[in-house]
């Protein structure tokens, strides 16, 4: 008995995850805005300059980091996002105004706030710090505090 030509369903969902990157690759519109002649390279293969982190960690890390400290204001523009770790947290990456391709660490305020802008848009993110959250669930935890500007909305 021959076994038929059956696809396993990571062969399938790879096949599918290929048709849809290639159908949006060719709806892609060139935008004449940006007359800029840079090019940078797109795709998840381009390191991360550093990542910005709200403390120190407490273990060596193979990344490299900076400290976000109260007040600082980061300004680029919003690459992509992808979630990894224990928790499934976001991190979202940011082209700076220079070129560094840097990475922001997800949280509450961060998240609802990035998750209206679409990716491309020019970015303006302040850390406030932390604040003590008003209700719900983690009713008197500290929360990390952003506020952020965009220049693109999701349609």
């Amino acid at each position: 008995m021959s076994k038929a030509n059956t696809k396993t369903y990571a062969e399938q969902g790879l096949e599918d995850v290929n048709n849809e990157t290639a159908a949006a690759e060719a709806n892609i519109a060139v935008s004449s805005e940006d007359s800029s002649d840079e090019f940078f390279q797109v795709g998840g293969l381009e390191p991360v300059k550093y990542y910005y982190r709200t403390s120190a960690p407490k273990k060596p890390t193979k990344s490299p980091f900076k400290i976000l400290e109260k007040g600082q204001t980061i300004t680029g523009t919003y690459t992509r996002s992808f979630t990894s770790g224990k928790f499934k947290n976001a991190t979202y990456l940011v082209r700076l105004d220079n070129g560094d391709l840097i990475g922001l660490p997800g949280a509450g305020s961060l998240t609802k706030a990035m998750s209206k802008l679409a990716e491309g848009s020019k970015v303006k993110i302040t850390y406030q710090g932390t604040q003590e959250i008003k209700g719900g669930e983690w009713k008197g935890q500290d929360a990390h505090v952003f506020t952020v500007f965009g220049s693109k909305l999701k349609q």
